[in-house]
């Protein structure tokens, strides 16, 4: 009896080691099958990845660069898709590949590709900037900004584009100012041409002050004459803030100054001395209003 029960006994041990045993073997197995697959998708990931990279067909990503690193990038890395940024309150100077300078208005960008200076020296512009252009016979410069393209050669100019209305003001060389509608104009020297959207034509103004277009890029901002609203959308630009008028008459009131280092506070304080006019400050917001008499 007792030697029937231990054979019973030793017989349900060794049927489960042989379960154990074949449940460890599927286990091994699940898991060569499931490594292989990992590596499987890692090899076919990596293949696809390197196929991406290196295709042909596929453009490289642009580069976007805040202003305030440009300066630490080094110069081989922009010769790629590149993308510069300039948020409101900055402004910013770079050299591209070719040599030639540009300043950046605040609120603006530019960007050009990985084949500048090699087969083009085209930019694309949004907001404002200044142009230094280095003199090159093979590849002519091009700014493309809105309906209008500007090509030069060794020269200088100025570009505002913050509106539809597109500005272009020479102040040495050469210029050609030509729309998508095929219109193209010629600038001389101390000439600006303005682009209407509307009218899909330009108008030339001549004998222009050019110091007065372009001094927003160097240590004296110089203004004169200018409508209190002009000035005031160029404040909001310079100095990253929101300006409201409280009659919309003060609008047409004009300025003239010359501005530095002056933080906007100390503008309110200068417009609050020369005009009738007063203001509040609530954060980043202004609003000005005239003067209530005593």
């Amino acid at each position: 009896m007792n030697k029937q029960v231990d054979k019973e006994r030793i017989f349900r041990k060794i049927k489960k080691e042989i379960k154990t045993t074949r449940r460890k073997i599927v286990m091994a197995y699940a898991g060569k099958v499931t490594l292989f697959a990992a590596l499987f998708l890692l090899v076919f990931g990596l293949g696809f990845y390197f196929k991406t990279l290196f295709s042909s067909d596929i453009s490289p990503a642009p580069v976007i660069t805040l202003a305030e690193d440009i300066q630490n990038v080094p110069q081989n890395e922009l010769v790629q898709n590149t993308e510069i940024v300039v948020p409101r309150g900055s402004r910013t100077q770079i050299v591209l590949p070719d040599g030639s300078k540009v300043w950046i208005n605040s609120d603006s960008k530019i960007s050009y590709s990985v084949q500048y200076a090699q087969s083009n020296r085209d930019v694309y512009l949004e907001g404002e900037a200044f142009f230094e252009v280095a003199k090159d016979t093979g590849l002519l410069f091009r700014v493309f900004s809105g309906d209008v393209s500007i090509t030069a050669t060794g020269t200088s100019f100025n570009v505002d584009a913050y509106s539809s209305d597109i500005k272009t003001t020479l102040l040495e060389g050469s210029v050609e100012v030509a729309s998508k509608g095929g219109k193209s104009r010629r600038l001389k020297p101390n000439q600006s041409i303005v682009f209407d959207k509307a009218l899909s034509d330009f108008h030339i103004v001549n004998s222009v002050k050019t110091e007065l277009i372009s001094s927003w890029k160097d240590e004296r901002w110089i203004v004169r004459a200018m409508n209190l609203e002009e000035f005031a959308n160029k404040l909001e630009k310079r100095y990253n803030i929101r300006i409201f008028f409280s009659d919309e008459s003060i609008k047409q009131n004009k300025i003239s100054a010359t501005l530095t280092t002056e933080t906007v506070e100390q503008v309110m304080q200068a417009l609050k001395a020369s005009m009738n006019l007063n203001y509040f400050i609530s954060k980043n917001e202004i609003t000005i209003y005239r003067q209530i008499p005593l």
